[in-house]
C-alpha cells in the first residue's frame, strides 16, 4: 500500500485525497497483512522490514506502530497511530 502525505492528507499519484475510509483522526486503520511504501512521513516506531518488499515497512500492530508526517512548514508535523482493521 502506498501512503503519500502531501502536508495535509494522504493522496494518490494524481494528488486526489485517498484517506477516506482508513484515516480516523490520528489513527490509520489498515488491513492485517499490509506492507507500506511511505513518502512524506517517517516510520517512528513499531515497524520492521521484509526482504520480500524492498523499500517497504511492515507495521507490527502489537507494538503500536506510529508514523510522523511533515506539515506545510518545518515546525508542523502530525503523528498517526496505525491499527489493524477488524477481520470481515
Amino acid at each position: 500500500m502506498d501512503l503519500h502525505w502531501d502536508g495535509d492528507t494522504f493522496v494518490d499519484a494524481q494528488g486526489q485525497d485517498v484517506s477516506a475510509g482508513f484515516v480516523h483522526g490520528a489513527v490509520l486503520t489498515l488491513p492485517p497483512l499490509v506492507h507500506l511504501y511511505i513518502s512524506g512521513c517517517e516510520a517512528a516506531e513499531g515497524f520492521t522490514t521484509s526482504a520480500l518488499f524492498p523499500g517497504a515497512v511492515v507495521p507490527l500492530f502489537d507494538q503500536s506502530p506510529r508514523i510522523q508526517c511533515g506539515g506545510r512548514n518545518e515546525e508542523e508535523h502530525k503523528d498517526f497511530t496505525l491499527e489493524r482493521a477488524a477481520a470481515p
